[in-house]
């Protein structure tokens, strides 16, 4: 990222994670470990930013999946 303070402010507004919106957010910006994988575990891990969603989930349907897409096509 050539202004990653620019262009993480345009992400929390774009998720509305910023404090011009109402309180809870739906997603959260953190900073988290994660570990680099292609095609099997590999050990390497770096710091990255995500967005963690923070409402409820239980009245929503498992995805056994994984794949949203692959639901909608049924």
């Amino acid at each position: 990222m050539n202004d990653p303070g620019k262009l993480l402010r345009l992400l929390d507004e774009y998720e509305e994670c910023t404090l011009a919106y109402p309180q809870p957010h739906e997603y959260i910006r953190e900073l988290k470990e994660v570990e680099l994988i292609t095609h099997a575990p590999s050990n390497r891990f770096i710091m990255a930013w995500l967005y963690r969603y923070c409402w409820p989930v239980e009245p929503s349907k498992l995805i056994p999946s994984g794949d949203f897409m692959q639901e909608l096509a049924k």
